[in-house]
């Protein structure tokens, strides 16, 4: 935990939030999709994450919707000037990084990106598109720092956009799940703070989340009491009960 906190006030500090925010452009490869490939050394690029025939592949449509840069994108699409499409370019590169967001999430730092929020208010949430993580190695070796994929970033991927509401009965319900499963790991590691002041209100502000997310997208999907949705929220209310 130390690590992963250290790793966070890192990237967060000054213009390191910049530069970290570029450097996951660049390795995720969302400038390689959009843009294309320096040189155009590649005739196709598909970026998937997972494990074929599962996993999901990063389609522009969705980078351009989970961004909010449709417009924008569109003329440097049509541009036929290098140079007016180059800065295009850069123009539509820097919008993308301020619309990501580096924050914690149950705790874990994550790179997130701002979005209408589904059932306001507030207006825009952050969505999590990608955890950090810190691995130790062996001995002599430093630890390393791992960017995985969440469960909303996989789904947004798959479905083309980021209008949750708008996704299937099924991938709505995974992403509900997905959500409370991120708490019901926090309980079970112990990093859920139910004495202190703080700790109380986090945790109430969790558990109007999870019910925020069952009211708001719950629409044609059965949640059972065995639902990871149910037991978290039911986790929480017993935390704060029990402290």
């Amino acid at each position: 935990m130390k690590q992963r906190d250290s790793l966070y006030e890192f990237i967060t500090e000054g213009k390191n939030s910049e530069t970290f925010k570029k450097m996951v452009a660049e390795h995720t490869h969302i400038d390689d999709v959009l843009f294309g490939t320096k040189g155009d050394q590649l005739d196709r690029l598909e970026v998937v994450y997972g494990e074929p025939p599962k996993g999901e592949s990063m389609k522009k449509k969705a980078l351009v919707a989970m961004f909010g840069i449709e417009d924008d994108y569109e003329k440097w699409e049509n541009e036929k000037d290098p140079k007016k499409k180059e800065e295009l370019q850069k123009q539509l590169q820097e919008k993308i990084r301020e619309r990501m967001v580096i924050s914690k999430e149950s705790g874990q730092p994550v790179i997130g990106v701002k979005i209408e929020n589904p059932s306001p208010p507030p207006p825009e949430s952050i969505s999590p598109i990608f955890t950090l993580s810190v691995r130790a190695k062996g001995i002599t070796a430093a630890p390393a720092m791992e960017m995985g994929q969440t469960v909303f970033g996989g789904l947004a991927y798959k479905n083309g956009n980021v209008d949750v509401k708008s996704w299937s009965p099924e991938d709505r319900k995974t992403y509900i799940e997905g959500e409370a499963a991120n708490t019901l790991n926090d309980i079970e590691a112990e990093d859920v703070d139910f004495a202190s002041e703080k700790g109380k209100k986090e945790v109430n502000d969790r558990i109007k989340k999870l019910e925020k997310l069952k009211e708001s997208l719950g629409d044609e999907v059965k949640f059972t009491d065995k639902s990871k949705i149910n037991k978290a929220i039911a986790a929480l209310k017993r935390g704060l009960e029990e402290n």
